[in-house]
């Protein structure tokens, strides 16, 4: 909060006490609410308090208390339990159990107890309630292809997010968006038809209008994607948080990994871990904890190499790829970027295969050519199709080993 001579409050309206001890004045919002978040030094998300916004019905603050691990057992960012203070759900206790490579496994949160399933490369298999199973199948590229809900319906995953879904009785629902850029700024489904979507500044489509009558439908959430009111009866399509899947299981599938919108975190640990941000080792952190300013639209860690900080909003980078002819709408490597590559391989097979290089190793000096040792080359890439940062106007390539899905590796 900003102190000053303009923080004074003004007549009929509620206002709050900054921390310069000043009288804030609150202007009227749709919606409005009150929010404060408690951290530990590593990063987990030890309180969050719901406030009573003045002005509104009165009532007692709302906290929520995690627990976990002691930092020298297992798991130390992995929430065991959250207990509820105040609030229509006072005295309930959320549980939390998980299995040893780090995977929620069992999760009884808001009078749910689910049971979840894990494959071998760490993707959600099937998720158990109340005798009841959803089961998911991935494709080669670990992108989801099939749902098979609990209900007995099925859900297919379509190129550019367009969804198919059929039912027991044989009945069908398309559903289509439609992109510009790397925004979805509309939907189309066979039973509701076209609604043009406008989002926030992270993706997450907020308000609906129907192409017919322009009838409009809003959701309200907050920082961390729970609803902040609630919800509408009906929404166009299943896109939730960043755009991503919302789930009947009360997850939204966000890329990698699957989240949770109510704990803030996400429900299994980063597959990327970058050791020189402390913060990166809290494995289940959603956008480094910071989701008004940042983002984490794949499931996983980017380390940003415009600011130092190791986080998930690649946005600017793919922009910047996009911008610059190195990607395509769907961030897939044009031919300008394979161009690129093959002059970076052509340079790393020259510079290895040189007489000066092989000289340098076979006798450890510099061989007459100067007293400066040789740079080493940029290691390798192995794909065409990777993440990377800027380096002097050009890409560079990743650190993080993640051949599976289209990183290059760099060995050590």
């Amino acid at each position: 909060m900003v102190c000053g001579e303009h923080a004074s409050a003004a007549h009929g309206l509620p206002s709050v006490e900054s921390p310069c001890g000043e009288r804030i004045r609150l202007l009227p919002v749709r919606a409005p609410y009150w929010r404060s978040y408690t951290y530990d030094a590593v990063g987990n998300r030890k309180k969050e308090t719901q406030h009573q916004v003045p002005g509104t019905t009165a009532g007692q603050d709302t906290t929520r208390n995690s627990d976990f691990p002691d930092a020298k057992k297992d798991r130390p960012h992995a929430v065991a339990t959250v207990s509820t203070q105040g609030g229509p759900a006072n005295g309930e206790v959320d549980k939390f159990t998980y299995d040893e490579a780090g995977n929620l496994r069992t999760r009884q949160e808001a009078g749910r107890s689910q049971t979840f399933t894990w494959d071998a490369e760490g993707r959600l298999a099937a998720v158990t309630e109340d005798g009841k199973d959803t089961t998911y199948l991935y494709d080669s590229e670990a992108d989801r292809l099939l749902t098979h809900n609990s209900d007995g319906s099925t859900t297919l995953y379509l190129p550019n997010g367009n969804e198919l879904k059929t039912y027991d009785d044989g009945s069908t629902v398309g559903t289509r968006y439609y992109h510009h850029g790397e925004d979805t700024v509309a939907v189309c489904t066979s039973t509701g038809g076209l609604s043009y979507l406008f989002t926030d500044h992270q993706g997450t489509a907020l308000t609906a209008v129907a192409a017919t009558d322009q009838a409009v439908t809003r959701r309200n959430q907050l920082p961390f994607g729970a609803p902040r009111t609630a919800q509408p009866t009906s929404w166009p399509g299943m896109h939730g948080v960043v755009d991503g899947t919302q789930e009947g299981t009360g997850l939204t599938h966000i890329g990698a990994r699957e989240y949770d919108p109510t704990l803030g975190t996400f429900v299994s640990v980063d597959p990327l871990l970058d050791p020189d941000d402390p913060q990166q080792s809290n494995a289940y952190a959603y956008a480094n904890n910071t989701p008004v300013t940042a983002s984490d639209p794949d499931g996983q860690q980017f380390q940003d190499r415009e600011t130092g900080l190791g986080y998930g909003n690649s946005t600017a980078h793919r922009n910047w790829y996009r911008d610059q002819g190195y990607t395509d709408r769907y961030g897939h490597a044009t031919r300008k970027y394979k161009r690129f590559i093959s002059s970076y391989n052509k340079t790393w097979r020259s510079y290895y295969s040189s007489s000066w290089y092989r000289d340098y190793v076979s006798t450890g000096k510099d061989a007459g050519y100067g007293k400066t040792k040789p740079k080493p080359a940029p290691p390798k890439p192995r794909s065409l199709e990777l993440e990377a940062w800027v380096v002097d106007g050009k890409p560079g390539f990743s650190r993080t080993n993640k051949m599976e899905t289209g990183l290059c590796e760099r060995e050590y």
